[in-house]
């Protein structure tokens, strides 16, 4: 099971970078007719599989102060952990004021059957989906900067061989929300504090839509963000902290859940978790002639932590009719990454007066750390290199580190 766990959080850990340096970064505002773009790549790559993404939008003008745009995108992976595939769809409305932007959009995401499995015993998922909006407003007021957020969707998964043993997931509201203050100085550098937040009430019920667990999970991140811009150069920098408190209560009886249940005649579990992280975040961007360099660096590192699940069972007669009580504590502390992203792109080919075309390629590194704890009951880590290191699974590892986070992109501008 820990070397499960080590697998699985060595790639889920860069992700937290992945999906954040978007909202981190200082984008080009160019304003354009019409942009048609598109972005591929490896998340993971190992012996037995590999996890990639895919996503595409068109953008257009529909005034000279709206515009209009579709993007959408595909994450999958057939790694033995997780045989998976997630689709999903956005149409966003841009409009500029005097006041400021604003912004509404709406989409979906389509999850197809899912294999996972854990200590060799598989476990199908039959698919979900959810929907989901968005606004978002960008105000000015002179010097000042407010650009607050919205986010709220809901999911549920249909049934499947997974949810007549462990139950099906179903959440009931999924709300991501934050606030950005900008101090804008010459029009070129600004900098400001901001926050973003997640709530999310998720439920496991059966296939009978028998309640089995309820779980609440909310995390939060503080950050303050410097960037300037230049005609050639660009910079951003963040640090902040982010938390996360979770909790989980429910009980299986014969009632609500026969199969997984046996020998027990109940199971109760009461869980709790909650975590503190540091973080930092660069970016660099410089052009020189036709070609533009990006430098992304951060890392992150889990300050403390206080986890524990209160685990209350009895079994049957017929199995001695034992009653237990067990605490199991979660310890993380002291697990982080690091993430390093190099990107050599040509900004702005012109391939006639009015078409400018956009290439990218990019590689991402993930360097994790702390993770020997979790193989302290397992005989080892396989991030560490052992005495029967073979040529074989050298080239194995190399070819992982040097496939894994590599990305193209591009995109058309009239």
């Amino acid at each position: 099971m820990m070397h499960i766990i080590k697998r699985a959080l060595t790639p889920m850990l860069g992700l937290f970078f992945y999906f954040y340096l978007p909202l981190a970064a200082q984008e080009d505002s160019v304003t354009v007719p019409g942009k048609l773009s598109g972005n591929g790549g490896t998340l993971w790559v190992d012996d037995d599989g590999s996890s990639y993404y895919w996503y595409g939008g068109i953008g257009l003008n529909l005034t000279q102060n709206s515009n209009l745009s579709f993007n959408f995108g595909k994450a999958s992976s057939n790694l033995p952990l997780a045989d998976i595939s997630i689709f999903g769809f956005m149409g966003q409305c841009d409009i500029d004021t005097s006041v400021g932007n604003f912004t509404f959009g709406a989409g979906f995401f389509n999850q197809s059957a899912a294999d996972i499995v854990v200590n060799n015993i598989p476990i199908t998922n039959d698919g979900g989906e959810g929907h989901f909006f968005n606004v978002a407003m960008a105000l000015r007021f002179g010097f000042l900067g407010i650009s607050p957020y919205l986010l709220y969707g809901t999911a549920s998964w249909d049934d499947g061989d997974m949810y007549w043993f462990f139950g099906k997931p179903k959440i009931d509201s999924f709300l991501i929300y934050g606030l950005n203050i900008y101090f804008y100085q010459h029009d070129r550098f600004k900098h400001g504090p901001g926050y973003y937040g997640l709530s999310t009430d998720l439920k496991l019920i059966s296939n009978e839509d028998e309640p089995l667990f309820d779980a609440d999970v909310y995390a939060g991140f503080f950050f303050y963000q410097v960037s300037m811009e230049t005609t050639d150069t660009g910079f951003t920098g963040t640090i902040g902290a982010l938390f996360t408190k979770a909790s989980l209560d429910g009980v299986l009886t014969s009632s609500n859940q026969p199969y997984l249940l046996f020998p027990y005649l109940f199971y109760n579990i009461d869980a709790s978790f909650d975590a503190q992280a540091g973080f930092a975040l660069l970016r660099f961007k410089h052009d020189i002639g036709i070609f533009r360099y990006n430098v992304d660096l951060g890392a992150i590192h889990i300050l403390d932590n206080n986890g524990k699940a209160n685990i209350h069972y009895r079994k049957k007669r017929l199995f001695g009719g034992k009653e237990d009580f067990e605490e199991r504590p979660l310890d993380i502390k002291g697990l982080g990454a690091a993430f390093m992203s190099f990107e050599v792109a040509f900004p702005a080919l012109y391939i006639t007066q009015s078409l400018r075309f956009y290439l990218g390629l990019q590689k991402s590194f993930i360097i994790p750390w702390g993770y020997d704890k979790l193989g302290s009951s397992s005989g080892g880590s396989p991030g560490k290199l052992s005495g029967n290191f073979s040529g074989e699974k050298a080239f194995s590892r190399i070819r992982t580190v040097l496939l894994s986070g590599l990305s193209i992109k591009g995109s058309i501008n009239w």
